[in-house]
């Protein structure tokens, strides 16, 4: 990890319906040169380790639900020996590392010490009504057409929390539009130069 150390890393995570393939496809558009750009839930390694919820009854889906953390709990070291060897294996290159909407923050993976960690944060609101109009995944909880005003702020509780989780980690909240005027700032000309 120490040959790491040079390089850019960036690790954006956050709750499932945030919008990390959204700013996936606004850093991919800014067109930098020789940057890896990676959904690590699509990493083989990754995804061949990740639990599948389709043994379970819809109702017990839920990410709180004592069987999935369970099943994320043991899945968790195979999936972060995978993002190592990925990280390892593009040692000497720039990173944007997005994703682990499956990785409880209460179960932190060590990335390497200069990877800047960022939760994306939206308004809670906006992320619970994200993911109920969002076509039904793996794992997602069970979804209805509308949510009853007790269960969308229980939904937007728990989005709450998770944002919680993060910054008690350490992560930083940023917004996309930040995120992408971090990226785009770290390659404007001349940002890596030293003043004389």
């Amino acid at each position: 990890m120490n040959e790491q150390a040079g390089n850019k890393l960036w690790v954006v995570a956050g709750p499932p319906a945030v919008g990390k393939s959204y700013l996936m496809e606004k850093i991919e558009s800014l067109n930098i040169p020789n940057l890896i750009i990676q959904d690590m839930d699509y990493i083989p390694a990754v995804e061949s380790a990740t639990p599948s919820f389709n043994d379970l009854p819809p109702e017990e889906r839920d990410a709180n639900h004592p069987k999935v953390i369970q099943l994320i709990k043991a899945a968790t070291p195979k999936m972060n020996g995978a993002i190592n060897d990925f990280i390892q294996n593009n040692a000497g290159k720039d990173m944007f590392l997005v994703g682990i909407a499956w990785l409880d923050p209460r179960l932190p993976f060590q990335f390497p010490v200069n990877a800047e960690k960022i939760y994306l944060y939206r308004d809670p609101a906006v992320v619970v009504q994200a993911y109920l109009d969002r076509p039904q995944r793996t794992g997602d909880s069970p979804k209805t057409a509308e949510l009853s005003p007790e269960d969308r702020s229980a939904a937007e509780a728990n989005v709450i929390n998770e944002y919680e989780q993060y910054e008690s980690q350490g992560w930083t909240k940023m917004t996309p539009e930040q995120i992408e005027q971090l990226v785009r700032s770290s390659y404007a000309e001349g940002a890596n130069e030293t003043p004389t």
